[in-house]
């Protein structure tokens, strides 16, 4: 079994996050595989021994990924789309940035890779971009109630009534007849304001 020993820095001793374990990780080709030890970070949830990689340098860790789904109606069990985001290093990365840590985040079909700032950043465009969504969700929800109010006073102004002193044991001829008389003409309906005619 190989041992693969990592270089301990001053920063990594102080560092205020828990410090990085060995761990084992399987690398080779079929048939030539050898269990190595490496040195995972606190965050990495990925099993290198089940994840196979032909070399050392192969080797990646991933954190736990976090999601929002984003649902749509006419669908109560699939979400239209997911964004995920997780922390990510890959120590043998050509970019020093992703070496140590950094933040991906992926609609499932392209990933992005963010430093700390760029993730500070991004986070705080989605909080306001969150609170514009929410302020949408409130104007779209007094606009249903506005149209639900409307719907209630146009059918009480267009409610058919029988007439005073009209018997509801009538003739059928005649309450037609007196209907007849006293529905509002097709397309207009009395104005709520002032008393005027407004087409429909």
């Amino acid at each position: 079994m190989t041992t693969v020993l990592p270089v301990q820095t001053a920063s990594s001793a102080t560092s205020p996050t828990p410090p990085p374990r060995f761990v084992p990780a399987s690398v080779g080709r079929p048939g030539r595989v050898q269990t190595v030890q490496i040195l995972d970070p606190h965050f990495c949830v990925l099993d290198h021994v089940t994840e196979r990689m032909v070399a050392v340098e192969d080797i990646s860790h991933r954190g736990t990924p976090d999601c929002v789904q984003v649902p749509t109606m006419g669908d109560d069990l699939y979400s239209a789309f997911e964004v995920y985001a997780q922390l990510y290093a890959d120590p043998t990365a050509d970019d020093p940035r992703l070496r140590v840590a950094a933040v991906t985040v992926t609609d499932g079909s392209r990933e992005a890779y963010l430093t700390p700032d760029m993730t500070d950043e991004t986070a705080d465009e989605l909080i306001a971009f969150a609170m514009r969504m929410k302020e949408m969700a409130r104007v779209a929800r007094l606009m249903k109630r506005t149209s639900r109010t409307g719907r209630r006073r146009r059918r009480r102004w267009t409610r058919t009534t029988t007439s005073p002193g009209t018997p509801r044991s009538a003739s059928s001829t005649s309450f037609r007849s007196w209907t007849a008389r006293t529905r509002y003409r097709k397309g207009t309906r009395p104005c709520r304001s002032n008393g005027s005619r407004i087409i429909g």
